[in-house]
């Protein structure tokens, strides 16, 4: 069951702005597969390419992977005291890679085979399932009221080479967010204008 959605007047700032960002990635996504049903949303123009749904399920099946390891290095941070009402520093490494997941994409990633999306997807479950998830970061930034966003620190997911300070992790996930809407919007527009393409079926 998604965490319920939590009034983010009190934030700190920094998290508030995340807070906004994760609001607005729910409602692209929604705008993204407004109508969309399951051929379209498994439509893609090339098998090496993946399809608007399969987007949407990689940043589910990531999403899953990130918040307990944020959760886990916010719990530890709240035993050591690790709290500050800002400002935050945060490493250069870290900022680099946030500023190389935006969009549009300047390099090419490939997905660890964990984090590969399933070959056909349901359009209506990969939906809600993305949008419960913004729900679930939102409230994982609630809980990160208070804490030194630049000082407590976690290993990225994707790898363990590369940590992240805690509010670097969110941005990422955020950009990463955003990169890959942002491949769904190409698709969607080849689907939409000016027909359906001739191989679609």
């Amino acid at each position: 069951m998604a965490a319920p959605s939590l009034p983010s007047a009190a934030l700190h700032p920094d998290l508030k702005d995340l807070a906004d960002q994760f609001m607005r990635l729910a409602e692209d996504a929604r705008a993204l597969a407004a109508r969309f049903d399951d051929p379209r949303m498994n439509w893609t123009p090339d098998p090496s390419r993946w399809s608007i749904g399969q987007h949407l399920d990689h940043l589910n099946i990531v999403g899953r992977l990130y918040l307990p390891v944020l959760r886990e290095a916010m719990g530890q941070a709240r035993a050591r005291g690790l709290e500050s009402a800002g400002p935050y520093r945060h490493g250069w490494l870290g900022d680099y890679f946030v500023r190389l997941a935006e969009p549009p994409p300047r390099r090419k990633f490939f997905a660890p085979k964990a984090m590969r999306p399933a070959a056909r997807v349901v359009a209506a479950e990969t939906l809600v399932g993305f949008l419960a998830l913004q729900d679930e970061v939102r409230a994982c930034l609630r809980e990160a009221n208070g804490l030194d966003l630049g000082r407590v620190k976690l290993a990225s997911p994707v790898t363990s080479l590369l940590r992240l300070s805690l509010g670097q992790a969110f941005r990422l996930l955020a950009a990463h967010e955003r990169r890959h809407l942002w491949h769904s919007w190409q698709l969607r527009k080849l689907l939409d204008f000016p027909a359906p393409p001739a191989d679609f079926e």
